[in-house]
């Protein structure tokens, strides 16, 4: 093994670094609850996160918007397909699945997910109203009670490239503030449910 005397003075330089940082700080015992409540936070199981709107009663509301697969002509295959394009290819394509979601108080159709079989989808909303640059439409996913973000779509989505995984019970979109958020407070404007 080859010695490097120049690796060994850099880490006494290290070293001294330490020892100065330490004497410049007095020591500072921890409180007589901090090693308790460490000791609880890890032996308590973790919470999921799950918005409100979940248990609202918009989920069995929107159960009339369940739609079935839309037949969709097959498009010409081009090398490169527009994302509007390629949700056509897709929802025409064998084992796809087309879902519309719908706005919970007029059941009108806003929007569709297209998926595959190996779970690309596509987002299709040109019925979304437009919203502010500062916004953005976010879409959910709800696969065996977990809710988690399938994506952000922009603040006036035409068609979205995503990736759909597992067997979602519900997809709904919110409109959040630009860049997304981790668990959404806000009241879908649009719903698929499998809930009948």
């Amino acid at each position: 093994m080859e010695q490097r005397p120049d690796l060994g003075a850099e880490a006494e330089g290290y070293r001294e670094t330490v020892r100065r940082m330490m004497d410049a700080f007095p020591e500072v015992e921890p409180g007589p609850d901090v090693w308790p409540a460490i000791e609880r936070s890890i032996a308590e199981p973790p919470r999921k996160l799950r918005p409100r709107w979940l248990a609202s009663s918009w989920v069995m509301a929107s159960a009339a918007a369940v739609a079935l697969v839309i037949a969709t002509a097959l498009v010409l295959s081009a090398p490169d397909l527009s994302p509007a394009a390629a949700a056509e290819e897709l929802a025409a394509a064998p084992g796809s699945q087309t879902m519309l979601l719908a706005d919970p108080q007029t059941q009108a159709a806003l929007a569709s997910v297209v998926v595959g079989e190996d779970g690309t989808a596509y987002f299709v909303g040109n019925r979304l109203a437009a919203l502010g640059r500062d916004r953005t439409y976010q879409l959910w996913s709800v696969v065996d009670g977990e809710v988690v973000s399938a994506g952000l779509l922009g603040p006036s989505p035409g068609a979205v490239a995503l990736r759909i995984e597992g067997d979602p019970e519900v997809l709904a979109v919110t409109a959040e503030r630009s860049g997304g958020v981790v668990v959404s407070e806000q009241e879908p404007v649009a719903v698929w449910t499998t809930q009948g």
